[in-house]
């Protein structure tokens, strides 16, 4: 299975579900030339989707294989929420358009799991609460808590650590040929 699939899945789901607003910013063609502006509608939002990078120690010698996997992510959709965790998330969510915008900070130990659920609690007060949540890691931390989590989840991970299955989540192997 292809990540890119189920994460556009989500995409589309996401600009479905978008609230319209009316706006006056763009003029509508048919009445440009009669000089009347009418306000047309647009999308107040698309995809909602935020990606947990995976910067703890393990990583360390992997980052180059998730900024690939993350570079591909962006060509699929433009922009992202991104944020880095070890244990921890490590500042809060920021928006980027390329690898080159984001800020790779970590190296402590790994707790994905804590990771998401700050995530989750970040965004729990927030309206634009994501559609799904992409972890990006090498897998090296205990899932055993990952159950207690119920919002959508995809988990591209580069090794072949084991992850549990469970509805909500769709594990993705990140392949070097990919």
């Amino acid at each position: 299975m292809d990540w890119r699939d189920v994460l556009q899945h989500y995409a589309a789901r996401g600009l479905v579900a978008a609230e319209l607003e009316r706006t006056y910013r763009r003029l509508r063609r048919p009445f440009e030339e009669w000089g009347v502006n009418l306000p047309v509608q647009r999308r107040k939002k698309g995809h909602n989707i935020i990606c947990i990078l995976d910067t703890s120690g393990s990583m360390v010698d992997e980052l180059e294989k998730i900024a690939v996997e993350v570079q591909k992510l962006l060509e699929v959709v433009g922009e992202l929420e991104f944020v880095c965790a070890d244990t921890e998330i490590k500042g809060e969510p920021k928006k980027a358009r390329s690898v080159d915008e984001i800020e790779w900070i970590g190296g402590g130990g790994t707790d994905m799991v804590r990771a998401i659920k700050q995530v989750i609690e970040y965004y729990s007060n927030n309206r634009n609460f994501p559609d799904v949540i992409i972890v990006l890691t090498d897998g090296y931390c205990d899932w055993s808590k990952l159950r207690e989590i119920t919002e959508p989840l995809i988990i591209v991970c580069i090794t072949d650590e084991k992850i549990p299955e469970q509805p909500n989540v769709v594990v993705i192997r990140a392949k070097e040929e990919d």
